[in-house]
Protein backbone atom coordinates (compact mmCIF):
# COMPACT_ATOMS: atom_id res chain seq x y z
CA UNK A 1 0.00 0.00 0.00
CA UNK A 2 1.18 3.61 -0.35
CA UNK A 3 -0.08 4.97 3.06
CA UNK A 4 3.45 4.95 4.28
CA UNK A 5 4.69 7.09 1.19
CA UNK A 6 5.87 10.57 2.25
CA UNK A 7 6.01 13.39 -0.80
CA UNK A 8 6.92 16.97 -0.45
CA UNK A 9 4.89 19.73 -1.96
CA UNK A 10 4.97 23.16 -2.82
CA UNK A 11 2.20 25.50 -1.58
CA UNK A 12 2.34 29.25 -1.53
CA UNK A 13 0.43 31.50 1.41
CA UNK A 14 -0.34 35.36 0.83
CA UNK A 15 1.88 37.38 2.62
CA UNK A 16 -0.25 39.19 5.18
CA UNK A 17 -1.82 35.75 6.28
CA UNK A 18 1.48 33.99 7.09
CA UNK A 19 1.51 35.86 10.64
CA UNK A 20 -1.80 34.25 11.11
CA UNK A 21 -0.89 30.56 10.26
CA UNK A 22 2.50 30.51 12.23
CA UNK A 23 0.67 32.10 15.19
CA UNK A 24 2.02 34.01 18.56
CA UNK A 25 5.65 32.23 18.94
CA UNK A 26 4.69 29.79 16.41
CA UNK A 27 2.03 27.86 18.33
CA UNK A 28 -0.55 27.66 15.50
CA UNK A 29 1.78 26.18 12.77
CA UNK A 30 2.51 23.20 15.57
CA UNK A 31 -0.50 22.82 16.55
CA UNK A 32 -1.21 22.38 12.33
CA UNK A 33 1.51 20.43 11.98
CA UNK A 34 0.52 18.03 15.11
CA UNK A 35 -3.46 17.88 13.56
CA UNK A 36 -2.72 16.89 10.43
CA UNK A 37 0.69 14.98 10.60
CA UNK A 38 2.23 17.26 8.13
CA UNK A 39 5.81 18.89 8.15
CA UNK A 40 4.98 22.77 7.09
CA UNK A 41 8.01 24.99 6.51
CA UNK A 42 7.40 28.71 5.27
CA UNK A 43 9.83 30.44 3.43
CA UNK A 44 11.63 33.30 5.81
CA UNK A 45 10.35 36.04 3.07
CA UNK A 46 8.04 36.47 0.39
CA UNK A 47 9.52 36.19 -3.69
CA UNK A 48 7.97 37.59 -6.35
CA UNK A 49 4.30 39.05 -5.56
CA UNK A 50 2.65 38.90 -2.49
CA UNK A 51 2.52 34.88 -2.05
CA UNK A 52 5.18 33.20 0.57
CA UNK A 53 6.38 30.07 -0.73
CA UNK A 54 5.83 26.70 1.60
CA UNK A 55 6.88 23.06 1.23
CA UNK A 56 4.55 20.62 3.01
CA UNK A 57 6.35 17.16 3.92
CA UNK A 58 3.92 14.02 4.50
CA UNK A 59 1.71 11.61 3.14
CA UNK A 60 -0.51 12.53 0.64
CA UNK A 61 -3.34 12.21 2.94
CA UNK A 62 -1.53 14.47 5.38
CA UNK A 63 -0.75 16.60 2.97
CA UNK A 64 -4.39 17.84 2.01
CA UNK A 65 -5.39 17.36 5.44
CA UNK A 66 -3.13 20.46 6.26
CA UNK A 67 -3.93 22.32 3.10
CA UNK A 68 -7.60 22.43 4.35
CA UNK A 69 -6.61 23.72 7.57
CA UNK A 70 -4.70 26.43 6.38
CA UNK A 71 -7.12 27.24 3.92
CA UNK A 72 -9.51 27.44 6.72
CA UNK A 73 -7.43 30.25 8.37
CA UNK A 74 -7.40 32.13 5.20
CA UNK A 75 -10.78 31.89 4.58
CA UNK A 76 -11.84 32.98 8.51
CA UNK A 77 -9.22 36.16 8.07
CA UNK A 78 -10.44 37.55 5.58
CA UNK A 79 -14.05 37.13 5.86
CA UNK A 80 -13.49 38.94 9.19
CA UNK A 81 -11.08 41.19 8.03
CA UNK A 82 -7.80 41.35 10.24
CA UNK A 83 -8.35 44.18 12.99
CA UNK A 84 -5.41 46.30 11.76
CA UNK A 85 -6.64 47.08 7.96
CA UNK A 86 -10.67 47.17 8.84
CA UNK A 87 -10.63 50.91 9.31
CA UNK A 88 -7.85 51.60 6.63
CA UNK A 89 -9.90 49.36 3.93
CA UNK A 90 -13.05 51.00 5.05
CA UNK A 91 -11.62 54.29 4.36
CA UNK A 92 -10.12 53.60 1.02
CA UNK A 93 -13.11 51.96 -0.94
CA UNK A 94 -14.71 55.50 -0.19
CA UNK A 95 -12.18 57.83 -1.16
CA UNK A 96 -12.46 55.27 -4.18
CA UNK A 97 -15.71 55.94 -4.42
CA UNK A 98 -16.35 59.84 -6.31
CA UNK A 99 -18.70 61.37 -5.36
CA UNK A 100 -20.19 58.91 -2.31
CA UNK A 101 -21.10 61.86 -0.70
Amino acid sequence: GGMGMTMNEDYSIPDRMVGLVIGKGGEQITRLQAESGCKVQIAPNAGEGQDRACTLSGTPESVNRVKALIQEIIVKAKSAGTPESVPSGQNLVEMLIPGAK
